[in-house]
């Protein structure tokens, strides 16, 4: 849409006056873009006076016995029909309708247009809200740059389009709804589109007529699974917790000694003291195993208080495991997984030998629900409030140093390697990159770990990794339709 007077500098940045640049342009994308809306609407309209049982079949494909549709469905329904549903004896209505002998040039364009306008599955690699996005194909080679008032204002940078991409003469744009998924999910899809190739023996790129309706109604799973709660080293979260009688109370100051143990502080009712069993992050981060989507890691660092309760240092190059509190005569331990625990057992008997008798031993269910986390600094009932400037500083320090500590622990997602490494190896740059497109699209969606984004240039800069450095190969969230 024309912006500028007819003399003015035109938009595009040209340096010609508008007059001589893109006004006759635009004019011709209207004047397509209102001849292709008129033949949509005749196109329906022949569908509904020849095909009518084609709708209803169309419907009960999408809909299947509850026939009534949602709002959102009804222009799925409509391009699913008309664009991807084969008539009896062949050719969609789409297909069918461009040979209709009482069509112009150019309406016979837009139908030619409209035929061709097949679902496909896009990436998201650059947004200008309001004007247009950059796509690549998941799944083949071709970029294009198509113009969107409208979902380019819905969609984040990585995110992953299921839709319809026409060419409209010089430029290119997007035909009725788009599902958008996020970057997360990109491989659910990816899966999806693959199953349904091999089930039908077709390639991958024929899915997208052959199963369009499975492809419309998909919704990733992992939309539907609730979040999982894992330690530190990828075990299964419980509440673990043991007791021992000890034999004397010089046994207290043998643990004391152990190099994993450090006294933290006294317990709370002052007869006993809190020893924090701790190790590397790095030796726990080489045991994890790949964990399932929306996993959910419990980290815990041993942190240093002085009398007066402020915090004196935090040892961040080792995780927490447990806390033991040694009283007179009576060891008890407390940790979040079974395996933590079988640990702790372990180390008192290597220790203190027949001289600790563990009596009690017992694991449960760890109650954890959906509500997030509690914040360092949040304010809580009769707690001094911290001003939200130094809070959110102390967060994002917090978060910087957290993710730079991630480039150097193991990753399953990498074989392995830590990210530092998997950015020098030719066989794992693709997952990497993969995994920093992934991060950078949740925090735009406003989903960082923990609530705290990561800053994804700063980790592109630490792994030397340029941005958008290689190109990787439902339920519909509602869009409006773009035409």
């Amino acid at each position: 849409m024309a912006t500028s007077g007819r003399n003015a500098p035109c938009p595009c940045g040209s340096g010609r006056k508008y007059k001589l640049c893109c006004l006759e342009r635009e004019a011709e994308e209207r004047q397509r873009a209102r001849t292709t809306d008129a033949i949509w609407e005749r196109l329906q309209e022949w569908t509904i006076a020849d095909h009518a049982e084609h709708l209803d079949a169309a419907i009960d494909d999408l809909c299947g016995d509850d026939r009534s549709i949602a709002s959102e469905m009804v222009d799925v329904v409509c391009s699913y029909a008309h664009l991807d549903r084969a008539l009896p004896g062949g050719g969609t209505p789409a297909e069918r309708f461009r040979g209709h002998p009482g069509l112009s040039d150019l309406e016979r364009d837009a139908a030619n247009r409209l035929a061709a306008a097949q679902l496909g599955l896009w990436r998201v690699r650059a947004v200008r809200p309001g004007a247009s996005i950059e796509l690549e194909e998941v799944l083949g080679d071709r970029s294009v740059i198509v113009r969107s008032e409208q979902v380019s204002r819905a969609t984040r940078r990585w995110d992953v389009l299921l839709g319809r991409v026409v060419s409209a003469g010089p430029c290119h744009g997007l035909w009725g709804p788009a599902a958008i998924f996020q970057a997360a999910e990109e491989e659910e899809l990816v899966t999806e589109v693959r199953r349904l190739a091999a089930e039908h023996s077709i390639p991958p790129s024929a899915t997208f007529r052959v199963c369009a309706v499975q492809l419309l109604r998909f919704s990733p799973p992992s939309r539907h699974t609730p979040p999982q709660f894992f330690t530190f080293e990828g075990d299964n979260v419980a509440q673990a917790h043991a007791r021992w009688e000890l034999d004397t109370d010089a046994d207290v100051a043998i643990l004391e000694r152990h190099l994993d143990l450090v006294d933290v502080a006294d317990t709370d009712d002052g007869e006993g003291i809190c020893l924090e069993w701790t190790a590397p992050r790095r030796e726990l981060a080489a045991r994890r195993r790949m964990l399932p989507a929306r996993a959910v890691l419990l980290e815990s660092t041993p942190m240093f208080f002085d009398a007066d309760g402020a915090c004196l240092s935090a040892d961040v190059g080792r995780i927490g495991l447990g806390t033991f509190e040694l009283r007179p005569r009576v060891l008890t331990f407390d940790a979040i997984s079974a395996q933590r625990l079988d640990g702790a057992i372990a180390l008192v008997a290597d220790a203190l030998g027949d001289r600790a008798r563990l009596l009690e031993r017992h694991v449960e269910p760890l109650g954890l629900d959906d509500s997030p986390p509690q914040q360092p600094g949040d304010a809580s009932e009769g707690a001094p409030t911290i001003p939200a400037g130094i809070r959110e500083a102390v967060l994002a320090g917090y978060a910087r140093d957290r993710f730079l500590r991630m480039l150097d622990e193991p990753d399953p997602r990498f074989d392995g390697l830590t990210p530092r490494e998997a950015a020098h190896s030719t066989s794992q740059r693709s997952r990497l990159e993969r995994w920093l497109q992934t991060l950078e699209n949740g925090a735009a969606h406003g989903r960082g770990a923990d609530g705290m984004a990561p800053d994804v240039a700063m980790i592109r800069r630490e792994l030397a990794i340029p941005d958008g450095c290689c190109s990787l190969s439902v339920p519909v969230l509602s869009v409006k339709a773009e035409r």
